[in-house]
């Protein structure tokens, strides 16, 4: 509760205006009419957001907590173990609002932990109230999976995003193909009907893992193909890429 004085001969033509306004209601008037208790509501959006949001209404990581899991991760991770601290999910009880994706993302990040201890991370904050995993977190996890070859969980989480919805970005088609860049050719195929599904269009570096994929997955007319597709766009193969194509094209006297 605020209380004002205003001062002899308050009202003036020209007032400037505050950066940040508030809205009240006055609770009390003195006798002299110069004297005002006034309650000030504060701003809806602070009152009922979980965390401070950017221009677009995205959310920002909160530091602090990132910085807490990163850190409960990062001791377990340091153990013989890939199981959980137990004082993990009590952390989760105490805390009055609920992690969003992006700071379960960025806590992943910063803690590299094993495959399992990041998979058990992630299907715990599954079962937070309120929480819901998106592309953010998607893309971590699928990230940390593939890095250590487990392919099939990959494919998993991604029958997982179609089951809840979740659509992915171009940066998961970049990442399944290069997950799957030495599988057969039918994996790249389903890597591309993804892309469709999602209404996705490839970029530069799209295309050039596209042709790296096919030269090791052993295909040279695929990776030309896709050299062919890339060039059609207004798109250049970068020198190292367009080595790989021309050494796969001269071992098959192409």
């Amino acid at each position: 509760m605020l209380k004002l004085r205003l001062p002899a001969g308050a009202a003036r033509s020209h007032s400037r205006s505050f950066a940040t306004k508030y809205t009240g209601r006055v609770v009390h008037e003195g006798d002299s009419g110069r004297t005002l208790s006034v309650a000030v509501d504060p701003p809806a959006a602070a009152a009922t957001a979980a965390a401070p949001r950017d221009v677009r209404g995205y959310a920002y990581p909160r530091k602090d907590l990132v910085c807490r899991l990163a850190h409960l991760l990062r001791r377990r991770t340091s153990s013989s173990t890939d199981s959980l601290p137990p004082d993990l999910l009590d952390y989760f009880q105490s805390l009055a609002v609920t992690p969003t994706p992006l700071e379960v993302s960025e806590a992943l990040r910063a803690a590299c932990p094993t495959p399992a201890t990041a998979l058990a991370f992630f299907r715990l904050v599954a079962s937070l109230p309120g929480f819901r995993h998106d592309v953010s977190s998607y893309n971590r996890m699928i990230n940390i999976l593939g890095r250590s070859g487990d392919a099939a969980g990959v494919a998993s989480l991604v029958g997982e995003m179609k089951t809840e919805g979740v659509r992915g970005t171009i940066s998961t088609i970049n990442m399944l193909i290069g997950i799957y860049g030495a599988s057969p050719p039918a994996e790249l195929d389903r890597c591309l009907g993804l892309a469709a599904r999602w209404g996705l269009v490839l970029n530069c570096y799209s295309y050039k893992c596209l042709v790296q994929a096919w030269l090791r997955s052993g295909d040279a007319d695929g990776a030309y193909g896709a050299y062919q597709k890339m060039r059609s766009r207004g798109f250049k193969l970068d020198v190292v890429g367009y080595n790989m194509l021309l050494d796969a094209l001269a071992k098959h006297d192409q």
